[in-house]
């Protein structure tokens, strides 16, 4: 796994596909439950990419404020879906 660019501090590539990899700080990892948000940009295009890591880095900037706001990692993950599904309502 390679980083993409040190302007781009969470932008991955691996295996030919992006992916956004960020640590989560280490006073939030207990209510994560995990040491890293990992999410598949789902595309091999360095351009797209490069469209979807703003989205992502605004979902685990949002994950990361929950988290500190006290909502749980469950909690979080249910609105994440609502905010897409709301999304996808949005274009249809």
């Amino acid at each position: 796994m390679k980083k993409v660019s040190a302007d781009i501090p969470y932008l991955y590539e691996h295996n030919g596909f992006y992916l956004y990899r960020r640590a989560v700080p280490p006073f939030l990892r207990k209510a994560a439950g995990k040491r890293e948000i990992k999410s598949s940009l789902r595309t091999s295009s360095k351009s797209e990419a490069l469209q979807l890591y703003g989205e992502a880095d605004i979902a685990a900037e949002q994950r990361l404020k929950m988290l500190q706001d006290g909502v749980s990692t469950k909690e979080a993950i249910l609105f994440e879906a609502f905010a897409a599904q709301e999304a996808i309502n949005s274009l249809i």
